[in-house]
């Protein structure tokens, strides 16, 4: 591996060392018998029979893939598959989003769909994202001995073979901008808030990190599913999907930066 500049590796100390922070005092509210964010949200509000048949669709076929080939192989995407992917998740927020904000029957504020306190919701994002710093680290140490570059994720294979502006925007925009806010929307917004309505809130997040992360295919699965718990446990307290969104998009986003800067070096 190549040597990191000094400038990445204080950024990688300063998020290991934030993370360390945030379990720190989420060990201390866990000694005092208190909730490591305290709940703002009420009940599960009913979900729309649209935006939940669209997401098990859609879910339900990817787990099809997912059985048949649960370890990532194969040639990386080309441009034109990122614009199929973008135009595809565009298609999935305006399906799954629209009937939440556009009914009458449940106000979008009982989805998420808030702005009140975006200082809070911004806070609890960073905050949030810190905290899956380093057991997503921890996690993807694990897989080390298992991973190759032909089971690296798509993009990331993508973006080392093709380092044109044009390809890098398109990944920005799928991976750090609309990733985040279509599977927010569809993992922790509706599956989620319809599972908890049938069973126990901490099984329907158990339940729903399971298939976030079984769907990003091994060896990502693994190193995800703190992550997706984190999210979990973050949108069941809050029930804030700018927070949510925030979360991964800051974790997407640092992947990236990460990577492109490392790829320079060599």
């Amino acid at each position: 591996m190549p040597e990191l500049p000094l400038f990445l590796k204080w950024f990688a100390g300063v998020l290991g060392v934030g993370s360390v922070f945030v379990w720190a005092m989420a060990g201390i509210r866990l000694r005092h018998r208190l909730p490591i964010l305290e709940p703002t949200g009420g009940r599960p509000p009913d979900m729309h029979w649209l935006p939940l048949a669209l997401t098990l669709t859609w879910v339900g076929l990817n787990l099809l893939t997912v059985f048949s080939a649960p370890v990532r192989a194969g040639d990386p995407p080309a441009r034109h598959d990122i614009l199929e992917m973008v135009q595809i998740q565009l298609v999935l927020l305006a399906g799954c989003g629209l009937p939440l904000l556009l009914q009458k029957t449940v106000p979008a504020r009982e989805y998420g769909f808030h702005l009140q306190d975006p200082g809070g919701q911004a806070s609890d994002g960073a905050l949030g994202f810190l905290a899956s710093v380093i057991p997503v680290v921890l996690f993807w140490l694990a897989t080390v001995p298992w991973r190759t570059d032909e089971n690296q994720h798509g993009l990331l294979r993508l973006l080392s073979e093709d380092r044109s502006i044009e390809t890098l925007l398109l990944v920005v925009l799928l991976a750090a901008v609309l990733a985040p806010l279509v599977e927010e929307l569809m993992y922790r917004v509706v599956l989620q808030t319809a599972l908890e309505k049938l069973a126990h809130p901490r099984e329907a997040m158990l339940v729903v990190a399971v298939i976030f992360s079984a769907m990003h295919q091994l060896p990502d699965a693994i190193p995800l599913f703190p992550l997706a718990l984190i999210l979990g446990y973050v949108y069941q307290q809050r029930r804030s999907y700018l927070t949510v969104v925030l979360i991964h998009m800051l974790f997407n986003g640092t992947n990236l930066l990460f990577m492109i800067l490392t790829q320079e070096l060599n």
